[in-house]
């Protein structure tokens, strides 16, 4: 199974997400907006559920508050293929994944170079526009803070229609 690990997001959250979404949804560009948003921690790829369960069932950590931040682009401002907003502080969320990274490491999943917290907004396909299109990436989104006390194993299935997600098991 095609699988992911996770922060799911509060509705407050996400309602904020789509609301910039359409701020970002203009005629000066061709993009696809993320639908369920999630910050993701680690992608799994093909990888067992059963054999990750027992593994992520080990990791214990403290609850912590985090908020969105700056709206940013990967891979640079010149060259625009992806939209995403980040979360601040960082720290509690990197040494989560750094925990995860670490616990499921004898698997031999592939790590991850740098782990750079964040939620995807859109990936962008054309900007007519661009110096435009920078203008509305300097939005300030709202700061609004959010209990982070789990994180879940996701099941993705690439359908027509997009990324089918599907909860298999959630960690506190």
């Amino acid at each position: 199974m095609r699988l992911f690990i996770a922060i799911e997001l509060p509705k407050k959250i996400t309602d904020e997400l789509e609301s910039i979404q359409t701020k970002l949804d203009t005629d000066i560009t061709r993009q696809t907006f993320s639908k369920q948003h999630h910050l993701t921690l680690k992608f799994l790829g093909e990888s067992d559920p059963e054999q990750i369960k027992p593994i992520l069932e080990k990791i214990s950590f403290e609850p912590f508050e985090i908020s969105l931040s700056n709206i940013g682009v990967f891979p640079n401002e010149n060259y625009i293929k992806v939209v995403w907003i980040g979360i601040t502080p960082t720290e509690h969320i990197v040494k989560l994944q750094k925990q995860i990274e670490d616990y499921l490491r004898p698997l031999n999943i592939k790590q991850d170079h740098e782990f750079h917290p964040h939620i995807t907004l859109s990936r962008v396909k054309f900007i007519k526009d661009k110096d435009q299109f920078k203008k509305l990436l300097k939005m300030t989104p709202k700061q609004i803070k959010f209990k982070v006390n789990s994180f879940k194993l996701i099941r993705s299935e690439l359908t027509p229609e997009g990324p089918k997600y599907t909860e298999l098991a959630s960690f506190q």
